[in-house]
C-alpha cells in the first residue's frame, strides 16, 4: 500500500487544513510587517528579540569583540529559541493533523519537483526566513516518520542553498541594491530556482549510488 492510499484513509478533518494553513501563514513571513492584530500570526513576532547589550542595535545579546568559546556559546545561546519554538509549534501542528494535511496537499508538487512529500513543504516555506527553523522541522518531519532519510537528505540540500533568502535578501542584501543591473524579483527567481537544482542534484547522485550498491549486492550473491 502506497503512502498516499494510507493517507487518504487517515481521518484528516477540518481542523488539520486549518492548521496547515495557519503554519504556513506563520512561517511565510507574510504578516511580518503587518500593523494591528494580524501582526501576531508571524513567526518572527512570536519569537522576539533580545535586549541590547550595547549601543550597537546589531550586535544584540552577542555584543562586541567577543571571540573564542565564550563567543561561540552566546552563538549558540541566540539561535536556542528559534529552534525550540519551531520545534514545539511543529509538535503542534503535527498534534492536530496539519502535517498530515500537508502530506496530501503537498505532496502532488513536491513529489516529481523535488522527490520529497508534501510533509517538508512547512520546512521550504519556513527556510524563507530562518536557516535554524527549517533545519529544526526537518528534523523533526524526519524523526516522527514523516520523511525517509533519502527525502531528508533531498531537503536539506534544497534548504541549505539561500537559507533564510527572504530576511537575509531584504537586510543585508540592501546593500547591494543600488548596483543591481536587474530587478530583485530576478535575483529571487535564480536563488529559488538553484534551490531546487541543488536539491535534484542531491536527488540523481542518491539514485546512483543506491543503483551502485544495488549492483554490488546482486554481484555479491
Amino acid at each position: 500500500m502506497d503512502e498516499m492510499n494510507v493517507l487518504k484513509k487517515e481521518k484528516i478533518g477540518v481542523g488539520g487544513y486549518l492548521w496547515l494553513l495557519f503554519a504556513i501563514t506563520a512561517f511565510s513571513g507574510i504578516f511580518r510587517n503587518a500593523e494591528g492584530l494580524l501582526h501576531v500570526l508571524d513567526y518572527n513576532t512570536w519569537l522576539g528579540a533580545f535586549g541590547k547589550i550595547t549601543e550597537d542595535a546589531a550586535a544584540g545579546i552577542m555584543g562586541r569583540g567577543g571571540s573564542g568559546v565564550n563567543n561561540g556559546f552566546f552563538q549558540a545561546l541566540s539561535i536556542a529559541p528559534g529552534v525550540f519554538l519551531g520545534v514545539a509549534f511543529m509538535t503542534t501542528v503535527e498534534h492536530y493533523k496539519g502535517l498530515a494535511a500537508a502530506q496530501v496537499l503537498l505532496s502532488p508538487l513536491l513529489k516529481p519537483v523535488l522527490g520529497v512529500n508534501g510533509g517538508g513543504g512547512l520546512a521550504l516555506v519556513s527556510n524563507l526566513q530562518s536557516s535554524d527553523t527549517s533545519a529544526a522541522l526537518c528534523m523533526t518531519a524526519y524523526q516522527s516518520g514523516i520523511l525517509t532519510s533519502r527525502e531528508r537528505d533531498i531537503l536539506m540540500t534544497t534548504l541549505y542553498i539561500g537559507a533564510a533568502l527572504i530576511g537575509r535578501f531584504f537586510s543585508n542584501g540592501l546593500v547591494l541594491f543600488p548596483y543591481l543591473t536587474c530587478s530583485t524579483g530576478v535575483i529571487l527567481v535564480v536563488v529559488i530556482v538553484m534551490k531546487f537544482l541543488a536539491g535534484n542534484l542531491m536527488r540523481l547522485y542518491l539514485t546512483l549510488t543506491d543503483n551502485r550498491a544495488s549492483k554490488k549486492a546482486e554481484a555479491a550473491h
